[in-house]
């Protein structure tokens, strides 16, 4: 539509050009949507086979530690009966403090595995009732009809906005229509008192040549909130953005304290270990005893604090080894965000531009 033509004080018109507006920016965001849920469940499959292989893989570190663990149990109080029946003897002590500890360690260990592969076991399970959906734990089955479910809804909000934008570009285009030919209706009849005599002079080419006030103060007010609206949207992108910057120099940060503890762990292994060496027969069993109580809880602690920071370091810079765990629990690197985002950021800059200078316009071509 031309500025001549939307001289004419016509409010219905902006209406239908607001709202078409809305409508095409809403189906962008709707079919964005729609192909993310797409991809979603074009992977759901393979996700699921890659979490068979990784639970099939877990349960056979699982199965050893737990028999492990169950066989000192046994020992422990085998060592515990032959005390009592048999009286002391040297073996019977040393077989208890032994099994104590490697059934402490294995069984740790195998609580460790076991926690999770009972959720992926949960997650795999087709008669699953989803019992557990609120600590994150859904089947893949249910899974995928719930995807099915979003991406048919989110077609059917898609196809109502389609024959929306349809009857409001139709309602829109005969708008303009019946206001063209009132402008050339107008037209005529200028020129014919013109013709007559009766020209308006100068106040008429003033008023074909600038916007009505109601008009302009129409569309300063539309381009004014679309232009509040992309600048709130920018801050938003841009704290995001700090934000994951943050997030990245943070995995910097905790990786180098990551190998800082290792060579702290390494040095008081070798340490203790060069201590304990030094001590022979009894003392050297007590010595043995303290590397143990030393060591083991050392090590698990290790694990504990250290499996998060390696493994966002790994994912971060994409390593070859973390690739399917990666997949499997949908983490992507935080510099791929970043860039997803300077994409969005640079729309919103251009609908900012776009906007300032549409109300540059319409100041220029009003009296306001």
């Amino acid at each position: 539509m031309s500025w001549e033509l939307a001289g004419c004080e016509d409010s219905e018109l902006i209406t239908y050009a607001d709202r078409l507006n809305r409508c095409k920016e809403s189906r962008v965001m709707l079919e964005l949507e729609l192909s993310n849920e797409e991809f979603k469940l074009k992977h759901i499959k393979k996700r699921k086979q890659m979490t068979k292989e990784k639970a099939r893989t877990r349960m056979a570190y699982a199965i050893p530690f737990s028999l492990v663990a169950i066989l000192c149990v046994v020992v422990f109080i085998t060592a515990v009966v032959s005390l009592k029946t048999e009286g002391y003897s040297i073996s019977a002590p040393i077989m208890m403090i032994a099994s104590a500890i490697v059934a402490l360690a294995c069984g740790l260990a195998a609580v460790k595995l076991w926690i999770p592969e009972v959720k992926m076991l949960r997650k795999l399970n087709a008669h699953g009732k989803n019992l557990e959906e609120e600590n994150g734990i859904v089947t893949f089955d249910n899974e995928r009809k719930l995807s099915e479910e979003k991406i048919d809804i989110l077609k059917s909000q898609i196809d109502n906005l389609d024959s929306e934008i349809h009857q409001l570009s139709t309602k829109k285009k005969d708008r303009e229509i019946w206001l063209r030919a009132k402008l050339e209706e107008e037209q005529k009849a200028k020129e014919a008192a013109q013709e007559n005599g009766l020209s308006e002079g100068t106040f008429a080419i003033k008023r074909e040549e600038k916007l009505s006030d109601i008009q302009a103060k129409e569309l300063l007010t539309q381009y004014s909130e679309e232009l509040a609206r992309c600048n709130r949207r920018m801050t938003s992108l841009k704290l995001q953005d700090l934000k994951l910057q943050d997030k990245i120099i943070d995995i910097d940060i905790q990786m180098m304290d990551v190998k800082h503890k290792i060579v702290k762990f390494v040095l008081v292994v070798a340490i203790v270990t060069l201590v304990a060496s030094l001590f022979s027969g009894g003392l050297g069993h007590v010595m043995g005893l303290l590397w143990c109580i030393v060591v083991f809880p050392y090590m698990l602690w290790m694990i504990k604090t250290c499996k998060k920071p390696v493994v966002e370091y790994l994912v971060e810079h994409e390593h070859h080894q973390i690739q399917d765990y990666a997949f499997v629990n949908s983490m992507v690197p935080y510099y791929k965000k970043r860039k997803e985002l300077g994409s969005d950021i640079a729309d919103v800059a251009y609908e900012i531009n776009k906007y300032e200078t549409s109300i540059q316009e319409v100041k220029n071509l009003s009296d306001i």
